[in-house]
């Protein structure tokens, strides 16, 4: 979940870099044999301000906001319980607040068992169904999400109304106002993708994210190109947004949170999650999972599709 650029700061809760510095801060700590880093122990209320402060300067995009909404003392860090984009989250700081650890892992057993049961419920055979049923979850500006949506282009070309496509949006809503991991002009985008989605189908979206994907950087600047290649009305969109976007954007929201999703992207085929999400640039990959939910696999799933030169795998925000 980490993606850092000129223009945005992430504020990533599970990535290989914070997995890095927690582990190397645990070993700087157990090096020092359990001691504290300093004697200047800051109190629950300045290890607050420090933490909102640091956090809010250093690790929000634009238009985010973190909030420390409790501070409590475990054996030799504080615990700092964060809100962002109403999402709830646990970091911790050294007594002297002179580290924080974005995240922070329970050694124990059951957290292991946890973990282990997870991963099982990741490793599900996906059940077959005569139209398979795919659920796509994203955030338009995060970066991993835009891959999956490129990725995943080509396939639902290549299949069609074979298959039974969902693609959902990952924001919050509390009481009519809605955040997302990157702003309120991912919001804004959000409404303005659903709007094409509802109105002009699939195909047409497809189109008109990739091209924002592909061009117009990670605020979505050249949006109105887009739609004018898609071959939609800039102003019909627009008035969609501000009529129906909120409305769209709320059943997003409420489907988002009956499933627990807060990952970008995150893919479900006939009910269970599906890692091939992030195999970015191999559609293959897509097609071969997606294929593995009929009862009867169609001519389609034998075609073999191009792949991009920069692949990758792994990621989300």
């Amino acid at each position: 979940m980490f993606d850092l650029n000129d223009t945005q700061k992430d504020y990533v809760i599970l990535g290989l870099l914070l997995s890095v510095l927690v582990l190397i801060g645990g070993l700087f700590y157990f090096y020092q044999g359990g001691a504290a880093f300093s004697t200047n122990e800051l109190s629950a209320e300045e290890a607050k301000t420090k933490a909102t402060q640091f956090i809010n300067n250093n690790l929000m995009g634009e238009g985010q906001n973190a909030t420390v909404e409790n501070v409590t003392t475990t054996d030799s860090l504080y615990k700092i319980g964060l809100k962002v984009s109403g999402q709830k989250y646990n970091s911790y700081m050294t007594k002297d607040g002179s580290l924080l650890f974005p995240q922070g892992y329970e050694m124990t057993d059951e957290n292991q068992d946890q973990q282990d049961q997870s991963s099982q419920d990741q490793n599900k055979e996906i059940p077959q169904k005569e139209t398979p049923k795919v659920e796509l979850f994203v955030q338009s500006f995060c970066p991993y999400g835009n891959q999956a949506e490129n990725t995943m282009k080509p396939v639902y070309e290549l299949l069609g109304d074979k298959v039974d496509w969902n693609v959902n949006f990952i924001a919050s809503e509390q009481n009519g106002s809605f955040d997302s991991l990157h702003g309120a002009k991912e919001v804004t985008q959000d409404k303005r993708e659903l709007c094409v989605i509802e109105n002009q189908g699939l195909s047409k979206w497809f189109d008109f994210a990739t091209y924002v994907n592909e061009n117009c950087g990670s605020e979505g600047n050249c949006w109105e190109d887009a739609i004018s290649n898609a071959g939609l009305n800039t102003a019909s969109v627009t008035s969609c947004v501000e009529g129906s976007g909120a409305d769209y954007l709320s059943e997003d929201a409420s489907v988002t949170s009956e499933r627990g999703v807060s990952a970008s992207p995150t893919l479900f085929i006939n009910g269970v999650e599906s890692q091939a999400v992030y195999e970015y640039g191999n559609p293959n990959a897509y097609k071969e999972a997606i294929c593995s939910g009929f009862e009867d696999k169609p001519a389609e799933c034998e075609e073999e599709l191009e792949g991009t030169s920069n692949s990758s795998s792994g990621g989300s925000c």
